[in-house]
């Protein structure tokens, strides 16, 4: 079973009575106020083998642990504050990897003005495993979810789209079939550590409807977008940003384009906003240290549209079931 499927079969019931949680259909709870803002949390878990390299340099791989957390707070243009961290640890795991982890961490807790508030340390015969649960602050009451996308809607994607998809794919241990002959470290470093857009929360904030970060691949969570609101999209393929380094893979190696729309680990923000609103969000855009570029249209009826002026694309030819399966 696809591991949405497993959640909506068996634990989105489990949280039918319970304010805030959007029946699962989203990664962030959101709770009543704290001080002045609403409690947003998250949790992710990583598994070694499944979710990074059990070979990864620890400092980068804790701070990892903490952005694909904060990326989904970023996402609702909630601002993080803390985390509780659980680790089970092979019986094998030496100190001066528990010493460099916990320095990563310290690092990106600077980074973010974020502190630890508990957890749980457990030995463990199998893989090295990392959760965290996060929590921040929704200035507004206004929650932009998923299934929020409205009719006519433009839709906006932060940063560039790929790098991530091609950084499992340039990564020394990679065993599979990578398709490139290209390697970058640009891309490598993307797929180590992302950037989770927090600079975006004043966007997100006012004007964001529908919204998610992209995990999964922009194809797979856009079409997540589309079936929890309901509707269709026109997506323009000549739009959807790259990076210098992905442009140049593209140029000399078409066939790889599925890979990159779809293979996930890129932690950018996708999100939906009114047409009305697009000025107002391309003057704060100026204000960024990343692009945030429109890449298409909601429209009616349930399907994704791909538009190419070039090329003749169809949908069919992506696959779009990036989640693990068991």
């Amino acid at each position: 079973m696809l591991e949405k499927d497993i959640i909506a079969k068996y634990f989105s019931p489990l949280s039918a009575n319970a304010f805030g949680a959007d029946n699962l259909n989203d990664d962030v709870a959101v709770l009543g106020n704290i001080g002045n803002g609403l409690l947003a949390i998250n949790m992710d878990t990583l598994v070694a083998g499944t979710h990074f390299f059990a070979n990864d340099d620890p400092t980068i791989l804790a701070q990892k642990c903490l952005r694909v957390n904060i990326s989904d707070l970023a996402a609702k243009g909630a601002v993080p504050f803390g985390y509780f961290l659980s680790v089970a640890l092979p019986r094998k795991t030496t100190e001066s990897f528990i010493e460099s982890f916990a320095q990563g961490l310290a690092i990106d807790q600077r980074n973010f003005n974020i502190s630890l508030l508990g957890g749980d340390t457990v030995k463990t015969a199998g893989p090295f495993t990392v959760t965290i649960t996060i929590l921040g602050l929704l200035q507004d009451s206004r929650v932009p979810r998923r299934g929020d996308a409205k009719l006519g809607d433009d839709i906006y994607v932060s940063g560039t789209i790929g790098d991530g998809a091609l950084g499992l794919l340039s990564h020394p241990e990679y065993r599979g079939n990578n398709g490139i002959s290209a390697k970058y470290s640009r891309h490598l470093s993307h797929y180590l550590c992302p950037e989770p857009r927090v600079e975006l929360q004043p966007i997100i904030s006012r004007y964001a409807n529908a919204t998610m970060d992209i995990s999964d691949g922009l194809l797979g969570d856009l079409t997540e977008i589309l079936k929890r609101s309901e509707m269709g999209a026109k997506l323009d393929i000549n739009r959807i940003p790259y990076s210098q380094e992905t442009q140049y893979i593209l140029a000399n190696e078409k066939n790889i384009l599925p890979q990159i729309l779809n293979g996930g680990d890129d932690y950018e923000v996708l999100f939906t906003a009114k047409p009305e609103h697009s000025l107002s969000i391309e003057k704060l855009s100026q204000n960024l240290p990343f692009c945030l570029t429109k890449i298409g249209t909601i429209t009616d009826g349930r399907s994704l549209e791909i538009i190419d002026e070039h090329t003749n694309l169809n949908i069919e030819q992506f696959n779009l079931s990036h989640s693990h399966s068991w």
